[in-house]
């Protein structure tokens, strides 16, 4: 392979910059590397503890023997494990709106309980 040679004169412009002392960059932006570096601790952490939920045991907690998670056994299907979920969240969305519905009504009864009648004779 044959080098190259660039035959440029080193053209000197000058006396180099000098600092005034005055800083002329912009700083509203600026995070210090201490609090970057907690912040990213922090998250760390978070992603663990997140990482963690994922699982039914704990990191060092032991699993039973006996232990068989619904999703791992025989003849398990998703089909139907999306239909039992399905029903439950119907069976639960009405039971919510009869909840709702009882306490409309008890406030309401609350309401006109503690509502003073006017007595119309005391006035004339």
């Amino acid at each position: 392979m044959k080098k190259m040679k660039f035959n440029l004169p080193y053209v000197s412009h000058g006396t180099p910059e000098k600092n005034n002392g005055t800083k002329v960059t912009e700083t509203a932006g600026y995070i210090p590397a201490e609090l970057q570096i907690r912040r990213l601790l922090e998250a760390g952490q978070r992603l663990d503890e997140w990482k963690a939920d994922l699982f039914d045991f704990a990191f060092n907690e032991d699993v039973p023997d006996n232990y068989l998670p619904a999703n791992r056994s025989l003849g398990f299907d998703p089909a139907d494990a999306t239909q039992h979920l399905r029903s439950f969240d119907q069976r639960y969305n009405a039971w919510r709106q009869e909840e709702y519905k009882k306490q409309k009504e008890a406030e309401l009864v609350e309401k006109a309980e503690n509502e003073q009648p006017i007595n119309v004779e005391a006035e004339e």
